[in-house]
């Protein structure tokens, strides 16, 4: 059964984390959001700044290692696109540094292919 459905991103977002904490109760608390986006103004983007918030960051964080037969995975990002939103520069340069450092990330632009990479990473 198709749950295609049209979602902004957080929507998207809010709908993917509702599915996995249901889905997945072991794993509740270690897959969560990273909350590095919205318009802020400039005092609080200075704050957050300073507190370590870094651009490009993927939207959602699963800390579960796995081993694959080619090494050792640390964990899953989430990058969450709705519509025909892509990657930007700074999102792709800090993708490459995750999977460099053995982290798998993955752009989800609908809850079926989120399902179907949460089971299988959390199969594995």
């Amino acid at each position: 059964m198709s749950t295609a459905k049209s979602f902004t991103e957080s929507g998207l977002q809010a709908a993917c984390h509702t599915w996995f904490h249901n889905s997945f109760p072991a794993y509740r608390g270690l897959g969560f959001m990273i909350h590095n986006d919205g318009s802020k103004n400039p005092i609080q983007a200075a704050q957050d700044k300073a507190r370590g918030l870094v651009a490009g960051v993927p939207d959602w964080c699963l800390m579960v290692p796995r081993k694959e037969p080619w090494g050792f995975l640390h964990g899953l990002f989430v990058e969450f696109k709705a519509g025909r939103n892509g990657l930007d520069l700074v999102q792709l340069k800090r993708i490459e540094q995750l999977r460099a450092q053995n982290y798998r990330v993955e752009v989800v632009r609908d809850l079926d292919h989120f399902q179907q990479l949460l089971t299988e990473y959390l199969a594995a």
